[in-house]
């Protein structure tokens, strides 16, 4: 596989990450804000290591994979530690989906959500 490229910090437009890009790596975290979509294609990785959580506050979330091309959520491959996992905050009726995901090396709590609307289906 190739290096793993950078994303990190928050959103100031919509964003989409391609597993043709990819796959992708966040040290710092991401947050998406209201107003603010993080879309991760089919077959999308996004590795995360240290203290790095994915945060919508506000924005939305859409990972949307598929049976063969599932997009993986994972601590990334040299890190020790488990990231801070996925937090949906006061997202109200924005809704944020996860289809066909893998969830893995998160601390517990991986996924997280207060005053959101969330679509979580074939999560392992």
């Amino acid at each position: 596989p190739s290096s793993p490229r950078s994303v990190d910090g928050e959103l100031t437009q919509d964003l989409t990450l391609t597993a043709t890009d990819g796959p992708w790596l966040t040290t710092q975290g991401i947050t998406v804000p209201a107003g603010r979509t993080l879309t991760l294609e089919p077959g999308t990785t996004l590795y995360f290591a240290g203290e790095a959580r994915l945060t919508a506050s506000g924005g939305r979330i859409l990972a949307e994979g598929t049976g063969s091309a599932p997009v993986p959520f994972q601590r990334a491959p040299d890190a020790t530690d488990p990231w801070r996992g996925i937090v949906l905050e006061n997202t109200g009726s924005n809704e944020s989906r996860f289809v066909h995901i893998r969830f893995s090396g998160a601390a517990a709590p991986g996924l997280q959500a207060t005053a959101s609307t969330l679509r979580l289906e074939h999560a392992t």
